[in-house]
């Protein structure tokens, strides 16, 4: 018996939107829809996907993140345009010359996944970060940066590096203070809001041991913290439900698994059959269809839960 030895089937944007034109009748079979036709499933599915993302089904992205906090400062903006810095891959490096203040140039412990345009953020001796962007390649350890050190950097001073700002999260589904010299890990408690606007004193410093998201902004997130950062020698490493990537052309693969495809065709052709005039009985096959693949995806896509058993002991 011979097998293909792949596992990577995949629909892109038009192909799902030409699944859903057939099922509800608008085009058959091996004809081309017109322009307008696929604009407007194209403007109905992205909208199904994030109706799907607000509504309670896991339909996003399990991904790892870091927030850099600055000392003092309770509130930060997660967002891909904040002026606060969160990312999904960074590296860190150090200080191995001594800098003073005024310099556009540091010299570094290693620069491997360092590169021009990245943001780069400098342990200063006041222990606060300074960030810039590296200006130009790399030369040897040396890193040239767009604006000039506020304060000096002693040998050893942390310095970390990254290309993208993370996203707006959906969610923070799990929080961590992480330590940059010992690489550990110690878990923060979630809050509410309430939780969080009842707290007497949200400045106070030492730290962090809690956190709260509110993600209710357009463009960005805030994520609270408590009490507020004493030093930069910590970060916050999130587990984050990450949005999915919107379907802006043609070729776009749906960013989802591919166990996802047929709920996607199925619930797209659900969305747009009353524009279609679909007649009853298959109006009502349609969405039964699309409704009982939804459900299949969203249980397979659930982790699985731990159950704790309790004694009753009012008896």
């Amino acid at each position: 018996m011979s097998t293909s030895g792949t596992t990577t089937f995949s629909r892109n944007r038009d192909q799902l939107i030409k699944s859903a034109l057939r099922k509800v009748g608008a085009f058959e079979s091996g004809e081309t829809p017109d322009s307008e036709s696929m604009n407007d499933a194209a403007e109905a599915l992205n909208t199904m996907v994030k109706h799907w993302q607000g509504s309670g089904i896991q339909i996003w992205k399990t991904m790892e993140s870091i927030l850099f906090p600055q000392i003092s400062q309770v509130r930060y903006s997660i967002g891909s345009s904040s002026t606060d810095h969160a990312t999904e891959s960074w590296v860190e490096t150090a200080i191995t010359t001594a800098a003073e203040a005024g310099v556009t140039s540091i010299i570094l412990d290693s620069v491997t996944g360092i590169a021009t345009t990245y943001q780069i953020g400098i342990q200063l001796d006041d222990g606060t970060f300074q960030w810039t962007t590296v200006n130009g390649a790399p030369s040897g350890t040396t890193v040239t940066l767009a604006t000039v050190l506020t304060d000096s950097a002693a040998v050893g001073n942390l310095v970390v590096s990254y290309q993208t700002s993370l996203v707006r999260p959906l969610r923070v589904i799990d929080a961590r203070r992480y330590n940059f010299t010992s690489a550990i890990d110690v878990p923060l408690g979630e809050m509410d809001r309430l939780e969080y606007q009842d707290m007497p004193n949200k400045t106070s410093t030492g730290a962090v041991n809690s956190f709260y998201y509110d993600r209710r902004e357009t463009g960005a997130g805030y994520l609270y913290v408590w009490p507020a950062p004493a030093t930069t020698g910590e970060g916050i490493k999130m587990t984050i439900a990450k949005p999915i990537e919107d379907f802006t052309a043609g070729g776009d693969d749906a960013d989802l698994p591919q166990e996802w495809i047929r709920a996607i065709e199925w619930g797209l052709a659900d969305e747009i059959a009353d524009e279609y005039d679909v007649p009853e009985p298959k109006r009502s096959r349609i969405e039964r269809r699309a409704a009982q693949y939804l459900q299949e995806a969203n249980w397979w896509e659930s982790e699985l839960l731990s159950l704790e058993f309790v004694p009753d002991n009012g008896r």
